[in-house]
Parts: C-alpha cells; sequence; structure tokens
C-alpha cells in the first residue's frame, strides 16, 4: 500500500472543549456577586423594617440562618452535578480501556495468523516445486507405489495451503481494512489519550512535538495497533517513576518519519534485529508478538523500522518511515 499526499485544506487549530480555570473564575465570580448582593439587599431591607436594635439582631439571625441555608443547597447541587460528571469520565475510562484490550487481542491474533500463513507459504511453495521436479525427473524411474506416495504427499500440501488461507482470512477478519485519509499529528494525540489510562502506560508521560505534515492515506487500523504497542512497549522498558515518550514527526523528500522515544534502558544492537520476531520477548511474562504489530503495519505500508538510541531522551529510538510514492 502507497501514500497518497493531498495537501491540508485548512489550518488544524487545536484549542480545549472545557477549561476548568475560565469555569472556576466564572462560578466563583458568581458566587461573589450574590453574596454582596444578598448582604446589601438584605442589609437595606433589615434597616425599614427594624425599629429596634433587638429587631435588628432577629433579622440579622434569620438573614444569616436563610443564607447558610440557601448556599448549602446551591453548593450540593453544584457538587452533585461536578461529581455525576466525574462518574461518567470514569465509566468512560473504563470502557475505552476495555475497548483497547478487545482491540490488543483481536490484533494480535489477526497478527499472528499472518505471521505464521506467511511463513508456512513459503515453505509449502518449496516444498511443492521439489515435488513437481522429482516428478518430471525421467531419470528417477518413479513407480507406481511411489507415485502414489508423492500423489498422496501432494495432497497434504494442498491440505496445508488451505490451512494457510483460512488464517490469511483470520487476520483479514480481525485487522478490518479502514484506508482513510487522516492528518498523523491528530492520529497521534488521539492514540496518547486512549493510552494514556493504560495500566502499564498511566505511570508515563507521554507528549508529542509535531512537525506540519500533509495528510496521507493509511490503514488506520494497522497504524493504531502498531502505535499501541510501541507506546507500552516503551512503557515497559521505563524502570523509575519518571518515565517520559515522545513522540516526534517529520518529513523527507522520499518519506514520512514517526520516532518513538523514551527514557527507559534502551535495546542492545545485537537484540534489535530479533526484538520483531514472533515469539521473542526480553520479559518474564510477554508473549513476544506485541512488535509484530509494528512489522505487520510497516510491511503493509512498503515502509522500514530502524532502532536507535534515543539522543532527546538516552533510552531507546525507534523510527517508522513510510514512503510518500
Amino acid at each position: 500500500m502507497s501514500f497518497f499526499l493531498s495537501p491540508i485544506s485548512e489550518e488544524v487549530k487545536s484549542s480545549s472543549l472545557f477549561n476548568p480555570y475560565l469555569y472556576t473564575f466564572a462560578f466563583a465570580s458568581l458566587y461573589l456577586l450574590y453574596c454582596l448582593l444578598y448582604i446589601w439587599l438584605s442589609s437595606e431591607i433589615a434597616s425599614h423594617f427594624a425599629f429596634s436594635i433587638q429587631e435588628l439582631t432577629s433579622i440579622e439571625q434569620w438573614k444569616g440562618t436563610v443564607f447558610v441555608f440557601v448556599t448549602t443547597l446551591f453548593i450540593s447541587v453544584i457538587l452533585l452535578l461536578t461529581l455525576k460528571r466525574i462518574e461518567e469520565y470514569q465509566n468512560q475510562i473504563l470502557h475505552q480501556q476495555n475497548l483497547l484490550i478487545q482491540s490488543e487481542r483481536r490484533a494480535t491474533a489477526g497478527i499472528f495468523a499472518a505471521s505464521v500463513a506467511h511463513d508456512m507459504n513459503n515453505y509449502l511453495f518449496s516444498m511443492s516445486g521439489a515435488i513437481e521436479l522429482i516428478k518430471e525427473s525421467p531419470s528417477l524411474n518413479i513407480t507406481d507405489k511411489q507415485q502414489q506416495l508423492l500423489n498422496s504427499v501432494e495432497v497434504g500440501l494442498q491440505a496445508l495451503m488451505n490451512l494457510s488461507t483460512s488464517l490469511v482470512s483470520v487476520e483479514q477478519e480481525t485487522l478490518q481494512r479502514d484506508v482513510t485519509l487522516i492528518d498523523i499529528n491528530n492520529f497521534i494525540e488521539e492514540i496518547i489519550g486512549l493510552t494514556k489510562h493504560h495500566q502499564r502506560v498511566k505511570k508515563c508521560t507521554v507528549r508529542l512535538e509535531p512537525m506540519q505534515l500533509p495528510q496521507v492515506l493509511v490503514d488506520v487500523n494497522l497504524i493504531k495497533q502498531a502505535l499501541i504497542n510501541l507506546i507500552i512497549n516503551a512503557a515497559d522498558a521505563i524502570q523509575h517513576p519518571e518515565g517520559v515518550i515522545l513522540f516526534k514527526t517529520a518529513l523527507t523528500h522520499q518519506q514520512l518519519l514517526i520516532e518513538v522515544h523514551d527514557n527507559g534502558t534502551g535495546i542492545p544492537e545485537n537484540l534489535r534485529q530479533k526484538v520483531f520476531e514472533p515469539f521473542f520477548t526480553t520479559k518474564n511474562n510477554g508473549s513476544g508478538l506485541g512488535l509484530l504489530s509494528v512489522k505487520v503495519c510497516m510491511d503493509k505500508h512498503h515502509g522500514n523500522i530502524k532502532i536507535t538510541n534515543s539522543a532527546s531522551l538516552g533510552g531507546c529510538c525507534i523510527q517508522l518511515a513510510f514512503p510518500l510514492n
């Protein structure tokens, strides 16, 4: 799959839909205005209806009681609405976490199936070609019984090819193609927002240093899963509480670059070619399939992966290079 570039139609302006400082200032200003108006108006009314110090004292007591009751009721309503909104946000976060876990499982199954099918096909085609050469070689003087055995082997190979095709269909079902024209920087910001509540990522600060890029046509599901796994693996590599994961985007004449930096322990040079192989892992409880999604994503987009030391954070830097044409 290749990238198709199109100019950005308009400048993207990042703005927050909810500004807590603005809302707090507005609430405090309204409450202060309400208190001042109440004090001033109630004092004016009390001065007109009180004909003695005792009556003024009684009115002031009732006025204070009413003020406390009304403000308590008002603050309780505001607090209730705020807590309900917090509860809704918590439920949304839990829902997103569940969706993320389900997406990881489906994508891992599909990616593993695709990897196995690809390797299996290579061996099967080699074996099938060897059998054809044996059958077509007149110098071997194959007997009828040997011919039957070769035919049986061919039937078995065909069955394995059908199984390989089934595995490919599993990949197609679990990794549904969603080729879309997107802004890579905005897409990375969405992925950061999606993963920041992940159990293994929430200890880290994840941020993006973007470069202005053209919009690109990509397989959204593949890139999403690849970036999620890169974030999770970077978080796992950080063994201290002040973890930082930094995304950088860049553009050359031939490639669009996405870099993922971290301040973890890094990847030794002798392991950098192995980390994308199925089942290879350096973790005690790792499956060895997480980074496989990155390899599949880059293969589908005809891109390449490069692992270096991070000059920005001192840990690891994984660079994804996508061809522009």
